[in-house]
């Protein structure tokens, strides 16, 4: 770590992804500042109304549903120690999830994985019918329950985040976009003036990418929350190109849409159709009001994998990002290898599949 600096750490981006590497450096000592264009921990992706972690099928395992697995086994004690350091709930439960079977085929292929599925979450997961779920909460022929598919309220978790690292002394700097990779004599430029650190963690999303020069861009998705208080134990509900999820709140997330490589923020039609998609398949939603709309852009890497790890030519700069549509469930096991690199102390057991440099060679032509 470069030392006369006035910060070890600039931490460029407060979603998720950032803040969660934020907090990792200041539980280790590391002295750091956190910048963001918008107000930190209340813009971008990570805001999404569903916040579904739902664990990967069972499969050939891979590097990426490795980290997945281990991220959410370890995401109920990593939450709850984040309650205890800021008082705050997180909205944080694992009521399950039911996959709708539209009809016949559809059960009868659920039945096929049935065992492997078993194995892999245990003897709750199964097939239900009317009846075996909450009255009025599905309207559907059968559906595949699994257990592991937790919720969790993002807004509350960026803010919990944003309030336990202004704890540990934390410069917060809102409006404040990074404007180079490089420092110059005065430090990392940033759009309210220069700072000086020692290392930056460039965690800004879908822009990460482009600024990197890494291959991957923006997903554009489109979300909504709805006011109703769901019935006692109401598990998720996932659809083809939909969740419906219960918080505790008393609202209902409702989402999400997909598209590649768009770059802005609008709402459209198509938002639209997955709400009344929802009120189709739920009963109890069909006069819940839309308390809000969502557009925000996930980072999309070339592959899902994460990617966290220094730039080959720019080692001072650690990248944190990726995951995709899975990036809440991620951020904290990323956050936590981020940090390592930061403090120039490489996690061992990190996968190169996730470095920036597997990225870029998997882009240049053979």
């Amino acid at each position: 770590m470069t030392r006369g600096s006035d910060i070890d750490v600039l931490v460029a981006g407060g979603g998720a992804f950032g803040l969660w590497t934020a907090l990792a450096c200041l539980r280790r000592g590391l002295r750091v500042a956190i910048a963001d264009p918008g107000r930190i921990g209340a813009a971008g992706a990570s805001l999404t109304p569903t916040g579904a972690l739902a664990p990967h099928q069972p499969g050939r395992p891979t590097a990426l549903k490795t980290l997945q697995a281990r991220a959410l086994a370890a995401l109920p004690e990593t939450l709850a120690a984040l309650e205890a350091e800021t008082g705050r709930r997180l909205g944080h439960a694992r009521p399950g999830r039911l996959s709708i079977l539209p009809d016949a085929a559809a059960r009868e292929r659920a039945e096929a994985r049935l065992p492997a599925l078993r194995a892999a979450q245990g003897e709750a997961c199964a097939i239900l019918a009317p009846g075996d779920w909450p009255a009025g909460w599905l309207e559907a022929p059968a559906a595949q329950f699994d257990p592991r598919t937790a919720r969790l309220d993002a807004p509350r978790l960026l803010a919990a985040l944003r309030a336990a690292c202004e704890a540990r002394g934390a410069r917060m700097l809102d409006g404040a976009a990074l404007l180079n990779l490089a420092p110059g004599p005065e430090g990392f430029a940033l759009s309210t003036g220069p700072l000086r650190a020692g290392r930056l963690a460039l965690a800004t999303g879908a822009a990460a990418f482009a600024a990197a020069g890494l291959p991957g861009g923006p997903e554009h998705g489109q979300a909504a929350r709805l006011a109703l208080r769901a019935p006692p134990g109401a598990p998720l509900i996932m659809g083809r190109g939909l969740w419906i999820v219960p918080h505790a709140d008393g609202t209902v997330g409702v989402g999400a849409t997909a598209e590649k490589g768009r770059a802005d923020l609008g709402l459209d039609a198509q938002l639209e159709s997955v709400i009344d998609r929802a009120r189709a398949l739920c009963p109890v939603l069909r006069e819940a009001p839309v308390l809000s709309r969502w557009a925000g852009l996930r980072p999309r890497a070339a592959s899902r994998d994460p990617v966290v790890g220094p730039l080959p030519d720019r080692p001072h700069v650690i990248v944190v990002g990726g995951g995709q549509r899975i990036g809440l469930a991620l951020a904290p096991a990323c956050g936590e290898a981020a940090a390592a690199f930061l403090a120039e102390a490489p996690p061992p057991d990190w996968p190169d599949a996730f470095l920036p440099s597997a990225h870029l060679a998997a882009r240049a032509p053979a």
